[in-house]
Parts: C-alpha cells; sequence; structure tokens
C-alpha cells in the first residue's frame, strides 16, 4: 500500500539555509507577541487600571480556553487535510497572522464609562476572536516548522533559530509593552494602552507574514487521505510519547508564565516599596500632582504658566512644612503614591524583560551546541534544574533593600525557558516522524494543534492562577500598601508554586523515550520505505 510522505532523502544531507530558517523565525518573533501580550497587560490594565476584580479576568481567560479545546484540533485538521496549489500551512499562516494583528488593535480599545460587566463581557468576547486568529495562524506555522527538515540536528538549530527570533521579540516589544502603556497615557496605562494596541498589532501582521512568503513547504509523495477529526485527534491522543511532551510543554510553560504577572505584583507591593521609593516620591509630590490634580489642572487649561506653588499659596497657604503637607493631602486624594509605585514597578519590568530578552538571545547557540552535544533530553533536563534554582533561591534575593537583585531571576529563567521553546519544538518534530512510521501519514497538523492548544492552556491558566493568587493573598488593589500577611503569601507562592510543576517537568523529560538513535532508526526505515515505494511506481 502506497503512504504519503516527504521525497526520500538523506536526514544527514538535509539541510536549511540560513535564509529559510530566518524566514521561519520571523515568525516567532510574532507568535511571542500574540501568546505573551495578554499575560502582560490583562491584570495591568483590566484590574490595576480599570478596576476589575482579578478573579473575573482569571476566569475570563480560562473560559476562552474551552473554545481552544475545539478549535486548535479543528484547525489542525483542516490544514492536515488542505490541498491547495498554496500548500496546507502557508495561507492560513498569512491570513491568520493579518487577523491576530487586527483583533489585537480591538482587544486594547475597551469602551469608557460602562459598568464592569460590560466591560469584563467586552473583555471575553475580544479575546475570543483574538485567540481564534492565533490559532489559524499558529497551528498551520507549528506544523510548518516540524516539516521543513528530517535531520535530528537540523531541528534543533532550526528551532534554536526561531527562539532566537522569539527572544528579539520579547527584548525588542514586550520588554517596553507595559511601560509603553505608561508613556504613551502620559501616567495613564488605559490610554496608553489603546495605542499600543495598534503598534503592537502591526508588529504582529509585518512579522507573522514572512514566514508565508519566503518558507517553502516540502512536497509530499503519494497520496494522503483525509482524515476524520475524530480519528486524528484519538491518534494524536494515544501517541504515549508525544503526551509524555505534552506533559512536560504543560508544567514547564506554566512554571515559566506564572511568574510574570506575579512579580509586578511583588515589586508593588514589596520589592520596591520601601523607604526610598518613599523619599523620592515627596521629592517628587509637586511635580507629580501638576499632572494628577483635577482642580489644578482645570485651571491650568486656561492659564499654561500656572505652577503649583500658586495654586498652594490660592489655599492660604503660606509656609514649606504647609505646603508638603497639603502636597500630601492632595496626593492620598488622588493616589498618586500609587499610580507612581506602579510605574516604578512598570520600569522594573522593563529591565527583567531586556535582561531576559539579552539573556535569551545570548544563550541560544549553546543550548543548541548543548544539544547536539549531549542530546535534547538531556538538554532539557539541566535547564529543568536551572529553572528551578531560579524560582527557589528568590526567596533570597527578592529584598526591598536591594531591589535589583530580583532580576537575577530573570536572568537565569532565560536560558532555562529558551531550552522548553528548543527541544520540545525539535522533540515533536521527531515525533511526527515515528508517527509517520506507525501510520503512514504526516500529521504535523495534528500535533502542532495539541502544541498550540498546551502553549495557551499553559498561558491561560498562569494568568488565571496568578489572578486567584492575587484574590488568595487579598492584594488590594486600590492601595499602595499591602499587609504583611499579604507579602508573605506572595513571596511563598512566587518561590515554591513553581517547583512543584517544575519537579513534574523534570520526571517526564526523564521519561521521553525518543532518543538520537531512536530517529536514526526510524529515518531509516523511513527512507527504505519511501525508495521501495519510488521503485514500484
Amino acid at each position: 500500500m502506497e503512504t504519503a510522505g516527504f521525497a526520500a532523502k538523506s536526514g544527514s544531507s538535509e539541510k536549511l539555509s540560513l535564509l529559510s530558517r530566518a524566514a521561519y523565525g520571523c515568525g516567532g518573533t510574532a507568535e511571542v507577541v500574540m501568546a505573551n501580550l495578554v499575560i502582560i497587560l490583562a491584570l495591568p490594565i483590566f484590574n490595576l487600571g480599570l478596576g476589575i476584580d482579578a478573579g473575573l479576568i482569571g476566569l475570563a481567560l480560562f473560559i476562552q480556553k474551552f473554545w481552544d479545546a475545539i478549535s486548535d484540533p479543528l484547525m489542525g485538521n483542516i490544514s492536515d487535510n488542505t490541498r491547495s496549489r498554496w500548500g496546507r500551512r502557508k495561507p492560513y499562516i498569512f491570513f491568520g497572522a493579518i487577523l491576530t494583528g487586527i483583533f489585537c488593535m480591538v482587544m486594547w480599545m475597551p469602551p469608557i464609562g460602562v459598568s464592569d460587566k460590560t466591560l469584563i463581557i467586552y473583555f471575553i468576547l475580544a479575546t475570543l476572536l483574538y485567540y481564534t486568529s492565533y490559532t489559524v495562524f499558529f497551528v498551520p506555522y507549528n506544523a510548518l516548522g516540524f516539516e521543513m527538515t528530517s535531520n535530528y540536528d537540523e531541528r534543533t538549530k532550526l528551532m534554536g533559530t526561531k527562539v532566537m527570533f522569539m527572544n528579539f521579540g520579547a527584548l525588542a516589544f514586550l520588554s517596553i509593552a507595559l511601560k509603553l502603556c505608561f508613556t504613551l497615557g502620559r501616567g495613564d496605562e488605559v490610554k496608553g494602552v489603546r495605542y499600543v494596541g495598534v503598534i503592537y498589532g502591526v508588529i504582529i501582521i509585518a512579522f507573522g507574514v514572512i514566514p508565508a512568503l519566503f518558507c517553502k513547504e516540502r512536497v509530499m509523495t503519494g497520496k494522503q487521505e483525509k482524515t476524520p477529526l475524530s480519528k486524528a485527534l484519538g491518534m494524536t491522543l494515544s501517541n504515549k510519547p508525544f503526551m509524555i511532551l505534552c506533559g512536560v510543554i504543560f508544567t514547564m510553560l506554566s512554571a515559566a508564565m506564572i511568574g510574570g504577572p506575579l512579580m509586578n505584583y511583588m515589586n508593588i507591593a514589596y520589592t520596591l516599596n520601601n523607604e526610598k521609593t518613599r523619599i523620592e516620591y515627596r521629592q517628587e509630590l509637586p511635580v507629580l500632582l501638576e499632572a494628577a490634580d483635577e482642580e489644578f489642572l482645570s485651571i491650568k487649561k486656561n492659564d499654561p504658566a500656572y505652577t503649583y506653588r500658586r495654586f498652594a499659596d490660592s489655599k492660604a497657604i503660606d509656609s514649606e512644612a504647609g505646603f508638603n503637607e497639603f502636597a500630601r493631602q492632595r496626593g492620598e486624594t488622588y493616589s498618586v503614591y500609587f499610580s507612581y509605585i506602579k510605574n516604578k514597578a512598570s520600569s522594573y519590568m522593563l529591565f527583567g524583560m531586556l535582561i531576559y530578552g539579552v539573556m535569551g538571545i545570548v544563550c541560544v547557540p549553546g543550548i543548541t551546541a548543548l544539544g547536539v552535544r549531549f542530546g535534547k533530553r538531556r538538554t532539557l533536563m539541566g535547564s529543568i534544574v536551572l529553572a528551578g534554582v531560579a524560582y527557589g533561591m528568590s526567596w533570597f534575593y527578592i529584598t526591598p533593600s536591594l531591589p535589583w537583585l530580583h532580576l537575577i531571576e530573570r536572568a537565569l529563567a532565560a536560558p532555562a525557558f529558551a531550552s522548553v521553546f528548543i527541544f520540545t519544538y525539535a522533540m515533536t518534530a521527531d515525533i511526527c516522524d515515528v508517527d509517520e512510521l506507525e501510520s503512514g501519514k504526516r500529521r504535523e497538523g495534528a500535533f502542532g494543534a495539541i502544541y498550540s492548544l498546551l502553549m495557551k492552556l499553559s498561558a491561560s491558566i498562569a494568568i488565571s492562577l496568578s489572578a486567584l493568587v492575587v484574590k488568595w493573598v487579598a492584594f488590594d488593589s486600590a492601595a499602595a500598601l499591602q499587609s504583611a500577611d499579604t507579602i508573605l503569601k506572595m513571596r511563598l507562592f512566587f518561590a515554591f508554586g513553581p517547583l512543584a510543576l517544575l519537579a513534574v517537568a523534570l520526571v517526564l523529560t526523564f521519561k521521553f523515550p525518543i532518543t538520537r538513535k531512536k530517529m536514526e532508526e526510524v529515518q531509516a526505515l523511513l527512507a527504505e520505505r519511501k525508495s521501495a515505494q519510488q521503485l514500484e511506481v
């Protein structure tokens, strides 16, 4: 019986050009923005900015994953079964990138002056549209990468290139996202996010269409029967190596993504809420009030030269001590300290993302080399241990006395989680070959769909869990000062919560059965089968 597959080639000779790897990597820049922008901005904008209950935001994102559980496998099946002159993957990558960019713009333009109920409904509908179009892009994009080469080490190099582009996206774009909201909104993150949504929508489109325009799909040999969705899903979920890898992906990404949202709350409540910050605030308060005091602003509108000192004088404040007390009271009225420390925390988020991005780019060649030298499984296990050190040691280096030390977590986490993407992508590509040997079909779309679902599920569960932790620790989103109990619970969860997930990931990675030797055997059998089919023809 003839089976479908790619033209027989020697796995060792199937090299990719630098242009092909770079074109595919550009999609990784779009992907990392698509996947992480909601994680970075959802709680700061909708909870801290608009005052929506953190638990409702987490619940909204978790509900949205039920739709992903349907749409991702469906998209994978559609892509695998597509027969067109443009290929099985590239049309969806092209139009998916454009739609995701458009809905990114829509998502960050919440209506003004409406109830909390209306805002949360808007958020649910906008994220549904956004993540559906993300699925249209991401599932075929993943599948394209899985099938671009069958070389065991070349797959590691391709995914290493992709991760470099992903970390470039994190460095160049995600690192400044929250800070840009404050900057463009002139201190008001809710106003600023409207501009940010448009900017990042354009970035998604610009990078997302490049793989569709410049990458080549491999030509299928033989005819492949279309597989019904239920059968395709059953075949994928019964693949034991893939299920083990799914566990690794889910636990590692969940551990990675929990830290980001919680770190911002940690900085606001603990790391930056120290005496030095309060002294700086008191020194800058008159300037801050000039942008926050509504009564002053209403007068200044008609008199651009009007100063806050003149405003205080109009209130019969005639001494320096009196002015300082007046400023303190006005600052409390307009919650200026809370806005100040949120803005300061966004700067630290920026520095953390910059460090993460730089380390993520710099470490990729070394990680790739280690993967080629020691194999994917062993290198990934070492990375999991490094991630455990990054989180576990945070109990000691996250301290108000030296707030900059918390950036150590970002520096250690970057290589650890870069490894996750490099090796789990490459391992999934290996699984596709093993599956072809067993089923006679190329089903990258099906595997890419489950991978996509796990990515988004991990992200949503992480941000949902972060939101529930914020609620559990009783974080007051309207107050700058938090209770000692709130701070203790946040520190405990941040340091030790991800360790449980990482422990599971380590055990599952150890049990992953596909090694270099196994893949050499699979590649030889596939090449033998395809050569025999060509002789029969």
